[in-house]
């Protein structure tokens, strides 16, 4: 009732003669039927008569053979019958079928047609199968019978038109898709010892798949190929159509490759589907058995998305005297391979010989992509004096007419044997603008077995434009000889990539006007005495363990061409040693340069960049030489410790940074905005200047260390453990920009670990050192020490400014020579020294050192928790000095300590130099802590309290007259007791505190100057002591004045209470 497929009609005997008759076997539903005839050999043709004779199951030929009538077969196919000739029988003939006559399918449906031959099947010249109505599937299947014997000829002029059906030619089982075997040439010379033979035929699918599977045959002659296509054969489908080609050469001659393809006029075109073609060569013949070749114009393309893909391997040849000519894939005589969007993937695959080279690919022909294809060519070698990858006189990637492909283009070849892997020569021309990338299948891209060696002459037949060229390999080394590689203008970036355990090694100069990437799991190595990069950007990257010891120019414009960017250069390793490293970029400003290391970074040469310059360790960051911008402002980093672990110090001996106007940051740790350089096993200091120069013209300058926490090591023994240490003939100048300097001296675990010093900050020691700003905020210049440390450890300051030593040589501490340390405030703005240490003072300021400012606030602000020291000392010189920086100051000066010592040095003895605090502003000397007790005396005290001397006041004492007010304590002081205060003449005085103050003994003060009693909070003020003064305030809240004496002498008086 529903109707099922159609039925089978089988024909046979001692002769048949069908000629007229019509065949139907068709249904109304379902697959039509098939007519199977099976005779001997069998001819299709239009004769009238055909000779046989058939008895007792012996056939006995009395003609040619069976004869069918092409117009009987077509009137099947009209009638929606698929045909199925074959050859199978009891007969004594080879089971040919010989096509004589051509096969027109003109109406109907879809139909198969398949003639299957016990032996081969030959097209007669000008022969074809062709359907003007629906899809026809043919399907040539030879060799059924699996004797290894039955090929497939189409001979000149011959095709297969399937208007949009599959054709396929095979041996074996075929389908209408596809062959399990092959069709296999038989013994005889060209072409029966061809598995199949195409000369000046066409195969055309219209849509369809064509399918070729043939083997050459094993006999002694030479050429017997699996699949050759000669002449102007054309093979041609559309649309999603693909076309398979599947040869394998035999025979123990010489030549028998597995496809050949040689011919002017040849095309094998598809539009979005695949060309899939394979080639194996023989085994065990003389020589060149190659794989696959393409040759003599002929053109294989796909004018769609459709992709390429050619496999080529050599045979292995094992007798003959000739060996050698294993080749994988030949493409020669100016044959094109071109693919519009599709990729080109072509290997091949050098077979093996007793003697010889053995290529992998030859190449005399053009790889083309019209589009965004890419193309990939790989050639593995094989034999003494082989090539992977042998291209001269070839055009890879663009044509030369037209807009310039953008796919990405690859070669990749090896070697067995010593010979160089790769060999381009004679005007090859590699171009496109995506990238192009250069592999070694193995060894090394430079000296050993099986390398890759791209010499200048063959790298200058890379053309400018792609987007990025790499070089790289997965096991061997990177070498780049003397002869270095120079890319040309209008190249974009370069790639160095080892992704083994191999070393990229630097012995030339690699210039590009772009882009260059070093990108290694091994080390990169400088065998080059001088400049080894120049480039726009560089990117740097070393495996872990491994290190980079370089000397790099970058440089942003080349021959006039401007080339502009905005990425960062990276340098990465598990160590870096940076022997030079400049960019000397102009114009339009670039991101600039990043070095990053899993250890040490050890900066020995000079660095140029444009910027950016951002350095990152999470060891020790090492530096000895120049830092300069090429132009414009540079931004300066330095981030040691950068993963927080074990430490990490920044450490410079004769360096010098200019950042002509950029920001300065030596720091360190996870977050490098927030974070400390801190010292290590070596290197115990954080940061450590020496004979160091920063410059920032203007950009500010931040500096914070950490001493080491001692955690792995033990410091016995060592000179320095300081959170910041400056030193030598040192230099800090931030032009307009601010200073900020942090350092943090740290406890040690082992309380039998000490070293000489373990200050926050450290300035001074040796030669002469000056940190300057021209900046106007407040904190212009801010320096801030703490030091936790143990309390057996010989020094602990927060901030140490120590009367330096004018050459290496010892001299005593505490030597007059004055001017040595100068900090120095220029532009209007002010500085802040705070320091706090559980042992010494918080602030020390040794005799030959200057803290000076021409108008901004000055403020010193220690504090300690040492019972032997004072918080702030001080016998420097505050505010103006003579012949210096600041020759004048009208700044404010303020003096920040619950305990202070302003008359010697805490280290040594020292005169009492006249004048050495010296403005026109205002002092203030107030205690830090609320309710800290405060006595003015003629004399020095303990620091059970502040204690300030009176004696030091004065014109031609160490606190200069000059001073427009004195101001003593704050609202928050505690107690304050008051005695010989005697200023005849010089300063307005303000005595101020929030409890009880008491003026006890004589106070005077001169003509027209003012003394200002306050106390906040319900105090009372008491005169056991005569005032003498020219103008007195009072001012309180909730307070007592209690000034009873009869000796008073009070000019004027004023008061304020509340």
């Amino acid at each position: 009732i529903n109707g099922g497929d159609g039925g089978r009609i089988e024909t046979s005997g001692h002769w048949l003669n069908v000629e007229g008759i019509s065949v139907n076997t068709t249904t109304h539903k379902g697959q039509a039927g098939t007519w199977l005839l099976d005779p001997y050999d069998v001819t299709i043709s239009n004769p009238n008569d055909i000779n046989g004779v058939f008895g007792t199951g012996v056939w006995t030929p009395t003609g040619t053979g069976s004869t069918v009538s092409a117009t009987t077969i077509e009137a099947a196919l009209n009638g929606g019958t698929s045909v199925n000739i074959t050859t199978t029988g009891a007969g004594v003939e080879a089971g040919d079928i010989t096509v004589a006559s051509s096969i027109n399918k003109t109406v109907g449906g879809t139909a198969n047609l398949f003639l299957n031959a016990d032996n081969s099947i030959i097209f007669g010249a000008g022969i074809g199968i062709s359907s003007t109505s629906n899809l026809l599937n043919v399907v040539l299947n030879a060799d059924t019978d699996n004797s290894g014997a039955g090929n497939i000829r189409m001979g000149t002029g011959s095709s297969i038109l399937s208007n949009g059906g599959n054709i396929i030619l095979g041996g074996g089982i075929c389908s209408v898709s596809s062959c399990n075997g092959y069709a296999v040439g038989t013994a005889g010379l060209n072409p029966q010892n061809r598995g199949i033979q195409l000369n000046n035929a066409t195969l055309d699918a219209l849509g369809g798949n064509i399918f070729l599977k043939g083997q050459g045959a094993n006999t002694v002659s030479s050429n017997n190929f699996g699949v050759d296509i000669v002449g102007s054969s054309l093979l041609r489908t559309l649309g999603t159509g693909s076309i398979s080609i599947d040869g394998v050469g035999a025979g123990s001659g010489g030549a028998n490759g597995g496809v050949n393809i040689q011919g002017e006029g040849i095309s094998i075109t598809t539009a979005d589907g695949l060309i899939d073609i394979k080639g194996q060569g023989s085994n065990g013949g003389d020589f060149g058995n190659y794989g696959v070749n393409v040759n003599q114009l002929a053109t294989i393309q796909s004018t769609g998305a459709g992709a390429i893909n050619i496999n080529g391997k050599g045979g292995n040849s094992a007798s003959g005297t000739s060996n050698g000519g294993e080749n994988g894939v030949w493409i020669i005589g100016n044959s094109t391979i071109a693919a519009t969007n599709g990729t080109i993937d072509i290997t091949g695959t050098a077979g093996s010989s007793l003697s010889g080279a053995n290529t992998g690919m030859v190449l005399t022909g053009n790889i083309i992509s019209l589009g965004a294809g890419a193309i990939t060519l790989k050639g593995i070698g094989n034999g003494i004096g082989s090539t992977g990858l042998d291209i001269s006189s070839s055009n890879i990637g663009w044509s030369g007419t037209g807009a310039v492909p953008t796919g990405d283009i690859s070669l990749s070849a090896s070697a067995a044997g010593s010979t160089d892997s790769i060999r381009l020569s004679s005007a090859t021309r590699i171009e496109s603008l995506g990238k192009l990338l250069l592999f070694p299948n193995g060894g090394t891209l430079a000296g050993g077995a099986g390398i890759f060696n791209l010499d200048a002459t063959e790298l200058s037949f890379i053309q400018p434009g792609f987007s990025n060229i790499t070089v790289g390999t997965t096991t061997g080394n990177i070498n780049v000889g003397a002869t270095g590689w120079t890319l040309p203008i209008g190249s974009n970036s370069l790639t160095l990539e080892n992704t083994g355990l191999g070393n990229i090694y630097l012995g030339g100069v690699i210039s590009s006007p772009s882009d260059v990437t070093l990108k290694t799991d091994g080390s990169i190595i400088d065998e080059h005495v001088g400049t080894d990069i120049i480039a726009n950007f560089l990117d740097i990257t070393a495996g872990a363990g491994m290190s980079v010891d370089m000397d790099v120019n970058m440089l942003k414009t080349v021959n006039n061409s401007t080339v502009n960017g905005s990425a960062l250069r990276n340098f990465r390793a598990s160590q870096l040693n940076v022997f030079s490293l400049s960019d000397a970029s102009v114009g339009t400003a670039i991101a600039g340069i990043q070095l990053s290391s899993l250890g040490d970074i050890n900066i020995s040469g000079a660095i140029q960049a444009n910027s950016n310059l951002f350095i990152k360790s999470t060891g020790n960051i090492l530096f000895g030489n120049t830092i300069s911008s090429s132009v414009g402002p540079l931004n300066v980093t330095f981030q040691s410790d950068s993963d927080g672990i074990n430490g990490g110090a920044i450490e410079s001996n004769f360096g010098n940074i200019n950042s002509n106007g950029g920001d300065i940051t030596l720091a360190g740790g996870v977050d490098v905005t927030t974070g400390y350089a801190q010292g290590d096993e070596l290197h115990p200091t954080g940061i450590r200047l020496n004979y160091m120069a920063l410059n920032s013209g203007g950009g500010n300058i931040v500096v914070r260390g950490k001493s080491s926490d001692g955690l792995a090591f033990s410091t016995a023994g060592s000179e320095q453990n300081n959170g910041v240490y400056i030193t030598g003939n040192s230099s800090i100048d931030a032009g307009t920009g601010t200073i900020n300097i942090e350092g943090v001296a740290q406890q040690t675990p082992n309380p039998n670990v000490s070293s000489d010093n373990s200050n926050g900050i450290e300035i001074g020691n040796v030669g002469l050192i000056t940190i300057q700003s021209a900046n106007s905020a407040a904190n212009a210049i801010r320096l801030t020490g703490t030091a936790n440390v143990n309390l057996f450890t010989p020094e602990g300051y927060g901030v140490l400014i120590n009367s330096p030593l004018p050459t290496d040589s010892p001299l005593p501490k505490g030597t007059n020579i004055a001017g040595m340390i100068t900090i120095a405030a220029t532009g209007g703005g002010g500085i802040t020294v705070t320091g706090s240490s559980n042992k010494e003072a918080g602030v020390h300021i040794d005799n030959n050192a200057s803290i000076l400012a021409n108008s901004g606030k000055i403020t010193l602000d220690g504090a300690t928790t040492g019972s032997n020291r004072s918080a702030v000392e001080s016998t420097g010189i505050l505010g103006q000095q003579a012949d210096s920086l600041v020759p004048t100051s009208s700044s404010d000066i303020d003096i920040i300590a619950d305990s202070l010592n302003l008359t010697t040095s805490s280290l040594v003895g020292t005169p009492l130099i006249s004048d050495r605090i010296n403005s026109t502003g205002i002092l203030t000397i107030k205690p830090k802590t609320a309710n800290r007790p405060m006595t003015i005396q003629a004399g020095e005290g303990d620091n059970s309290q502040l204690y300030v001397n009176t004696a030091l006041f004065g014109a031609g004492l160490p606190i200069s007259a000059n001073f427009s007010k004195i101001v003593f304590g704050s609202s928050t002081t505690g107690i304050m007791n008051v005695s010989g205060l005697n200023f005849v003449d010089t300063y307005n005085v303000d005595l101020l505190t929030g409890s009880d103050l008491t003026l006890a003994d004589t106070t005077v003060t001169g003509i027209n100057k003012v003394l200002s009693i306050a106390t906040i909070g319900g105090g009372t003020v008491t005169s056991t002591g005569i005032l003498n003064v020219s103008n007195l305030l009072l001012n309180g809240t909730s307070a007592n004045f209690l000034l009873h004496n009869p000796a008073n002498t009070i000019n004027t008086s004023g008061r304020n209470f509340r």
